[in-house]
């Protein structure tokens, strides 16, 4: 997993972020935890999560959550619209304990696949914003 950082306020090219953390697992991990986030507060706006990962013991795959410091409770939501190019769904929850990242797929998915996502950290540092995500992730 990578962490990245913008600067800007308002749009964001592509480019303009830089690379401040890489964590790469050498095993199977049941949570991978990110502290010290706050350190980056005064020099980025917003922050970048972009992963590749594989579920080890799920047989199809698994769903990637997430949770703001240590935040147990039920306050997360998540909306969700796809497309094929013939049909669009959606989909939505709310007040559940977890934040949707992503989903990667298990042992019985074809060897070598791996979900990629990419999670957006919106204004991490504000005291006074309700924290937004935003993700890019590998279909449900």
């Amino acid at each position: 997993m990578r962490i990245l950082g913008v600067t800007a306020s308002g749009f964001t090219p592509p480019g303009d972020y830089e690379l401040i953390q890489t964590y790469v697992l050498g095993s199977a991990q049941s949570s991978v935890t990110f502290s010290s986030l706050g350190d980056y507060s005064s020099t980025y706006k917003h922050l970048q999560i972009r992963a590749t990962a594989r579920v080890a013991g799920a047989s199809t795959g698994a769903t990637l959550t997430f949770r703001l410091n240590g935040d147990t409770g039920s306050n997360y939501s998540s909306h969700e619209i796809t497309g094929n190019g013939s049909s669009v769904t959606s989909y939505g929850e709310a007040n559940t304990t977890r934040g949707f990242f992503g989903v990667s797929p298990g042992s019985s998915s074809t060897a070598n696949a791996f979900g990629s996502m990419v999670f957006d950290l919106l204004d991490p540092f504000s005291t006074t914003k309700n924290k937004t995500t935003r993700t890019f992730p590998t279909k449900r």
